[in-house]
């Protein structure tokens, strides 16, 4: 990414799958990897640098606050069970 940004609606959640590299988020930069998780609200300013190798990632964007209910609300349970499971 080679300017910093912002965004008016959406919050992001970058995951890190495969490089390594640097990533700035409102004036702190802090180094990146396989496996990292970066949670960034909307107004927060952002930008990222790959390192030596190519950097592989998943960015999930969400309008923020859009959750409406908790996810526990929200679930059901079927008497279905898996293989696993005690029947």
């Amino acid at each position: 990414m080679p300017f910093v940004h912002t965004h008016k609606k959406n919050e992001e959640l970058y995951i890190v799958l495969r490089g390594s590299g640097i990533f700035y988020v409102d004036g702190d930069e802090f180094p990146i990897q396989e496996g990292s998780l970066i949670r960034v609200g909307l107004e927060g300013e952002r930008a990222w640098k790959a390192g030596d190798d190519d950097l592989y990632f998943i960015c999930i964007q969400a309008e923020a606050g859009s959750l409406s209910q908790s996810t526990l609300e929200d679930g059901v349970r079927p008497t279905t069970k898996a293989s696993w499971m005690k029947k």
